[in-house]
């Protein structure tokens, strides 16, 4: 495992086992529900990176975290994206 996330590359980890690789973006949360904020950057990266994955730590900050991993052609597929916030600048 190594860490790329200062290469603002789309993705926290590079993981690797044997001959499987993964390129994992991880977000922790403190409750129960899986509902995360994803970068404009971290979705183009699940679009076009068949090795992308996001895991979600829930309860992250208990002595009971769970992990749920979302491979990106799942997250595209079943999770819904709404924009929270915009970028505004003269024009």
């Amino acid at each position: 495992m190594v860490s790329v996330e200062t290469q603002k590359i789309g993705y926290d980890l590079l993981c690797t086992k044997g001959t499987v690789e993964k390129h994992v973006e991880v977000k922790g949360l403190q409750g129960d529900e899986v509902c995360f904020l994803l970068t404009a950057n971290e979705k183009a990266c699940a679009e076009r990176d068949k090795l992308f994955c996001v895991c979600v730590v829930t309860r992250a900050l208990t002595d009971s975290p769970r992990c749920v991993e979302i491979p990106g052609v799942a997250l595209l597929a079943d999770y819904e994206f709404q924009p929270v916030s915009y970028r505004v600048t003269k024009r």
